[in-house]
């Protein structure tokens, strides 16, 4: 859930209080209504301020920051899921055991795919660097 408690950047100095004052309400909301509601503006105010370049920017900050924090949480979490499901492995009951095992082999799988990728990518950007220093 997105908090409405969100700070808006203090550079955003072009905004007024009532638009600071939106921006997180509008995005915690479930619909820019219902935000709009919650921060008492009309929703053509919102689509107003938002064709404005200093509240788009300060939506995107906000929004990238509400992305950022909720990126944090499930990094925090999935030590506990790991050891969750690893300790399913080991259930008792064997169909659980195969299924857990079944996940935990498909999670490594895909982790294994990424490392990949990005070695491969990191390749190819090397190359076309290299590739570009070379160029007349």
């Amino acid at each position: 859930m997105i908090s409405s408690n969100r700070q808006i950047p203090s550079h955003s100095v072009t905004l007024n209080t009532r638009q600071k004052h939106a921006i997180p309400l509008v995005l915690a909301a479930h619909s820019i209504e219902e935000g709009c509601r919650a921060a008492g503006i009309a929703k053509q105010t919102w689509y107003r301020w938002m064709r404005d370049e200093a509240l788009n920017e300060a939506v995107c900050q906000c929004r990238e920051g509400v992305i950022s924090d909720a990126l944090e949480r499930l990094k925090s979490a999935v030590a506990f899921a790991v050891e969750g499901l690893t300790g399913l492995v080991e259930a008792e009951e064997k169909n659980i055991g195969r299924r857990a095992g079944a996940e935990v082999l498909d999670y490594f799988m895909k982790a294994r795919e990424v490392e990949d990728m990005e070695r491969r990518v990191s390749a190819l950007e090397e190359a076309v660097l290299k590739e570009g220093r070379h160029l007349p």
